[in-house]
């Protein structure tokens, strides 16, 4: 009940921009102690791993730290405990928790690949995140982070009729950026499936011009079945200099 308790308080708290909430003030200065209770059920699950009652308990305190390590100066990481106690929940403390959050798995998903270890836990937290952000309105914010983790393919399931325009524009801008060829063809091939997705064909024509890509271009015109669309597509390809030769197109 403390939690609960103390969880609506922090969070139904408002202030400015600048300002941290007056509960999270006072409670910060109680992390060493609540730090050191968690260790201390951390040690005692060693010797009982099997004791829900220590794990829900540790879960709860990792959940307050979470928060309590964004206005602390400390080395530890959000991230550690959303791993460690398998915290799923964390938007629920507020989009800067989440922004930081998405930092801190940019960081160590880079330090993993480093030294050769398994990023599936990140790439699922990533995904959470991403959804949160989307939810929100900050979908470049949730593309950066997809894109950092090579999860571009992603972007797909987080597109609607309302935001996938907004979606395609920010991958297109974001595609000049890319490192290497086959790194911006990818982003430009997610933003054509897209496109062709919601039926946006000129759009979805504009980018297969740009991958200089024959079979999509062909696809795309055939795929149309608006007269008037069709014509507007043949202004485009004659723009370009583009002649489709083909005996199913008038």
């Amino acid at each position: 009940n403390a939690y609960h308790l103390l969880k609506t308080e922090i969070t139904s708290s408002t202030g400015s921009m600048t300002s941290i909430p007056k509960p999270l003030k006072f409670i910060r200065d109680c992390y060493k102690s609540i730090k050191e209770q968690y260790d201390s059920l951390a040690n005692k699950l060693i010797e009982t791993p099997e004791d829900s009652h220590l794990t829900q308990s540790k879960r709860i305190l990792a959940d307050v730290l979470c928060i309590i390590t964004l206005v602390t100066d400390t080395q530890e990481t959000i991230l550690k405990y959303v791993i460690e106690d398998k915290i799923n929940d964390f938007s629920s403390w507020g989009s800067e928790l989440v922004r930081t959050l998405s930092g801190e798995i940019s960081t160590e998903y880079l330090q993993r690949l480093d030294a050769s270890k398994p990023i599936d836990d990140l790439i699922i937290i990533s995904k959470t995140i991403v959804d949160v952000l989307v939810k929100s309105g900050h979908e470049n914010e949730a593309i950066d982070l997809l894109v950092e983790l090579e999860t571009v393919d992603y972007v797909k399931h987080i597109c609607s009729t309302i935001n996938y325009k907004k979606v395609c524009t920010y991958l297109i801008a974001l595609s000049n950026y890319g490192a290497e060829v086959t790194e911006q063809n990818k982003i430009l091939e997610v933003v054509f499936e897209i496109y062709t997705k919601y039926n946006d064909y000129t759009s979805a024509l504009r980018v297969a011009i740009k991958l200089n890509d024959k079979n999509l271009i062909y696809s795309t015109f055939l795929s149309c079945k608006t007269r008037s669309t069709k014509l507007q597509m043949a202004f485009i390809l004659s723009k370009c200099g583009i002649v489709l030769e083909n005996s199913e197109i008038d």
